[in-house]
């Protein structure tokens, strides 16, 4: 299971508060592309991907980078 999915299983019980304020609509979006193989995916989806890892990365490694100088 990715991460994605993870994510996505958690939303009952106490996570379900977090999931409140988005729109069946994007929930139903959500659950259509984590049921969707990756090959199957348009190009767009893919590269949506390594595009979220370009733009989260620096700050993840800066966090982890921290968190040892405490």
């Amino acid at each position: 299971m990715g991460a994605l999915a993870a994510l996505h299983a958690r939303k009952s019980g106490k996570a379900a508060g977090r999931f409140a304020s988005h729109s069946p609509e994007l929930v139903a979006q959500w659950e259509k592309q984590l049921a969707t193989p990756y090959s199957e995916l348009s190009e767009k989806k893919k590269e949506s991907d390594p595009e979220q890892v370009r733009k989260y990365l620096p700050v993840i490694a800066e966090a982890l980078s921290n968190s040892g100088e405490r």
